[in-house]
């Protein structure tokens, strides 16, 4: 797995985050488990790069004032006005404990359902919940779709292939993506099958509707004239 690197200074309580942000700098914090809440600050535009390919899924080496800290963002605040960057959370790991993080599903290949058979792709999940060492993390995990031949075939969590050393902590049994059919496939479906079903109610004409009378019991008016006959 790749480490980014990136330099941070400890921040000074004096100097306002409203400050900081004038000079391109962000206000951060770093914190996790068996470490203290340490005040940073780090170069906006270096931030940038980094956060751009390593996102929260990978391990950033943060060089505080010579000192090497394992981290990963936790959390970015974006200022609703402008969209830029207004504060980061660093959470500090032990690369022998692991952690839990949720990891964005690409979907590669391609569905014989849609590509033959017109239908739509659904996409159920966008990512997925997992468990792992630090060191294991990936930025995406991929999504073979080309197991979905026809509309019956469904992908769920069981059935990724997860890389070495991660577990899903989602169902098995949840959905990742299926293929369903459009609408006009549907409606021709159903025409179908009322074409199939319209000949077993017409199959009865004159003549069999005769035959099936053979056989059947006696009108009451003719039950009247066997009567008479035995009178006489």
């Amino acid at each position: 797995m790749e480490t980014f690197k990136l330099k941070a200074e400890k921040r000074e309580n004096l100097i306002s985050p409203k400050k900081l942000r004038q000079t391109d700098t962000l206000p951060a914090v770093i914190y996790g488990k068996g470490v203290e809440n340490v005040m940073l600050q780090v170069n906006y535009q270096d931030f940038r790069k980094v956060y751009r390919k390593a996102g929260s899924n990978s391990i950033i080496d943060l060089d505080i004032g010579g000192k090497s800290m394992q981290a990963l963002v936790h959390r970015v605040d974006v200022d609703p006005v402008t969209g830029l960057f207004s504060h980061i959370d660093f959470i500090n790991v032990n690369m022998n404990e692991e952690v839990t993080a949720r990891i964005p599903l690409e979907f590669v290949g391609v569905a014989l359902a849609v590509k033959d058979l017109g239908g739509i792709l659904v996409r159920s999940k966008k990512d997925i919940h997992i468990k792992c060492l630090p060191g294991k993390l990936v930025p995406v995990i991929q999504v073979d779709i080309s197991p979905l031949i026809n509309f019956h075939t469904t992908i769920n969590v069981g059935d990724l292939k997860l890389p070495e050393g991660i577990k899903a902590l989602d169902n098995a049994r949840l959905p990742v993506a299926t293929v369903t059919p459009t609408k006009e496939e549907v409606e021709e479906v159903q025409q179908a099958a009322t074409t199939i079903a319209g000949p077993e109610i017409l199959k009865q004409g004159p003549e069999e509707a005769a035959k099936e009378g053979e056989g059947a019991a006696p009108a009451a008016g003719a039950k009247k004239e066997e009567k008479k006959e035995e009178k006489k």
